[in-house]
């Protein structure tokens, strides 16, 4: 009898190797015998139940170079993360060793920023050097920096001298942030004053969603509205702060009071009686401008896209819309965005996590067992809690804000409940009959040389396909397919894009890209030039659509990117949707 891989692993997992030997699922890693593809999930075991010798082999190949490939590499770092926050175990050997990873420059993204993440769980004091310099450094992509901050904050005290230093006015804005969203998590009550500084010059709500997390969470919404009300902070950084408090799905009612009297807007959302909310719902019906309503629905400041999907892009907080106006009469819609708590759908209801040092998490319940439970938080981010540090749960409301018609003229509102009201029905709203690629990612920055031409091979290697993941912004088709280039162009600041979109084939053959007019494109399949868009071969696996866009030559002309099956084709495939 055939026995899979994962029972015999499960089944070596419970032997117990004599003191000083290998286990069984280390002597299988040393074997060599084990393929590329499967040593990820061996190492995956290892993480849940590894013992620290098991962990320190693992952790010596991760330092190694040619101890794994890129992919089983990440893995390993993601599995000795795991095996320390759930289980508190760490592997033998020395730990300082990490700096390897955190200070080459050579070190990929991705692993360099597991790397730092993994110093900050260890705790290892002596890369508080280490993880400064990533910090503040000048070209640092932002995700990293604020990974080596986290990592700073994850240490604790031993950071404190360091971080207390870089909350200092003097210090660049960028790096200041970082410093007081660390500082929140050792030193709250010495970072609410540099937080209201943040506060105060933020040009974007963006930049003030990972400042307010760490006060929120930790119940400090009252010290710092009571900072932000001495600070009498102006009311366009106060309508700022308002909408990140939103996007955390949180209504502290002090702190939305104070913002809301700073911002001049009236904090308090009554129920309809029976007149107003049918005079509502005719205005929608009779004045509502659904085009109008979508770049509502898509403004920044309002979020709507971390917590929904629209045609399958988007997050996956909140409930898909890509239907809901089949489904739902207006007067529900109205209710639903004015009053989300008397509107939940049994799959989102939230709970509420107190943790036993003081903090506070809500969000839905993806995941949990005896070790943890994972979160999914209104910004769409996933939080892993460990099960012995959870002290009380309670359900929880919406992660709906129950203020968002705060940030709304009346036009507005009727304007984006329109639009919801014809997401599914006959005409351009409908769902898609075929396929576009709706979730996209733009590249930002743009180099000259990108500019100026389209790049060779290995510039386009270099600066496109292996640009760090900071480097590319989310990004969203319109709803029947349209990608708006002209809001694409103004979010990277360059007259040519690099747009990218994914496709999934779970069965190889030939897929077909259909694009109405190539005027001032140029396409690139994965790492290649492509002349034949109608009829691409592609194994299975996920694969990169790339797009160069000069909008200057193209003009008002739309871009639409259909994706079907070539002719005879029996490929099988699905458009790679979510945020």
């Amino acid at each position: 009898m055939r026995i899979t891989l994962v029972r015999f692993m499960l089944a070596l997992s419970i032997v117990s190797p004599a003191c000083g030997d290998d286990s069984p699922m280390i002597k299988l890693l040393k074997s060599g015998k084990v393929p590329e593809d499967r040593q990820g999930t061996i190492i995956e075991m290892l993480g849940r139940r590894g013992t620290p010798d098991d962990l320190g082999f693992v952790y010596e190949k991760v330092l190694d170079p040619q101890g794994f490939t890129p992919i089983v590499r990440q893995k390993a770092l993601s599995a000795l993360s795991e095996a320390a926050l759930t289980r508190e175990k760490l592997p033998v050997g020395d730990l300082s060793k990490l700096s390897l990873l955190i200070e080459s420059p050579q070190s990929e993204t991705g692993l360099r920023t597991s790397a730092i993440t993994l110093a900050g769980l260890w705790k290892v004091a002596e890369l508080i050097g280490p993880l400064t310099t990533v910090a503040t450094g000048a070209n640092t992509p932002e995700p990293t920096r604020l990974a080596a901050f986290e990592a700073l904050a994850t240490i604790g005290k031993p950071s404190l001298a360091i971080l207390t230093s870089l909350v200092d006015p003097k210090v660049e804005f960028k790096q200041r942030r970082g410093a007081v969203i660390a500082l929140a998590k050792v030193d709250l009550q010495s970072a609410i004053e540099p937080a209201v500084t943040i506060v105060r010059e933020a040009t974007n709500s963006q930049d003030l969603v990972e400042v307010l997390a760490p006060f929120l969470s930790r119940g400090a919404a009252k010290p710092l509205s009571e900072a932000l009300s001495r600070a009498k902070i102006p009311a366009d950084p106060a309508k700022r702060a308002l909408s990140a408090v939103y996007a955390l799905g949180r209504s502290d009612e002090e702190l939305v009071t104070v913002l809301t009297t700073l911002a001049g807007i009236n904090a308090e959302v009554k129920p309809l009686d029976a007149a107003a909310l049918a005079k509502l719902v005719t205005e929608v019906e009779t004045k509502g401008d659904p085009e109008r309503g979508e770049q509502i629905f898509r403004r920044a400041d309002l979020n709507c896209f971390k917590c929904h999907a629209v045609a399958g892009a988007g997050g996956g907080v909140g409930p898909e819309l890509s239907s809901i106006g089949g489904s739902s009469p207006v007067d529900y819609l109205i209710n639903s965005i004015m009053l989300p708590d008397q509107a939940i759908k049994e799959e989102f209801h939230t709970k509420v996590v107190a943790t036993t040092d003081g903090q506070i998490f809500q969000g839905i319940v993806v995941d949990k067992d005896d070790n943890r439970w994972i979160i999914r938080e209104a910004t769409g981010e996933l939080r892993t809690v460990p099960a012995s540090e959870i002290d009380e749960t309670k359900d929880g409301g919406s992660l709906m804000p129950k203020g968002l018609v705060n940030l709304l003229t009346k036009d507005d509102f009727i304007d984006l409940v329109k639009f919801l009201s014809v997401l599914g029905k006959p005409g351009p709203w409908a769902i898609h009959t075929t396929p576009t690629l709706q979730r996209l990612r733009v590249l930002k920055p743009v180099s000259e040389g990108l500019v100026a031409g389209v790049p060779n091979p290995d510039s386009f290697d270099v600066e496109v396909l292996k640009a760090p993941g900071a480097s590319w912004l989310p990004a969203y088709a319109l709803v029947p397919g349209t990608i708006p280039l002209k809001e694409v162009a103004e979010q990277t600041g360059s007259p040519v894009v690099y747009i990218q979109g994914e496709v999934n084939i779970t069965e190889e053959g030939q897929l077909a890209f259909k694009l109405v007019d190539l005027a001032g494109i140029t396409a690139w399949v994965d790492d290649h030039v492509s002349e034949d868009l109608a009829s691409t071969t592609l194994t299975r696996g996920r694969h990169v659509l790339t797009l160069r866009v000069d909008t200057a030559m193209r003009g008002d002309r739309p871009l639409k990117v259909e994706v079907t099956k070539a002719p005879g084709s029996s490929v099988e495939y699905t458009v790679v949707g979510g945020r």
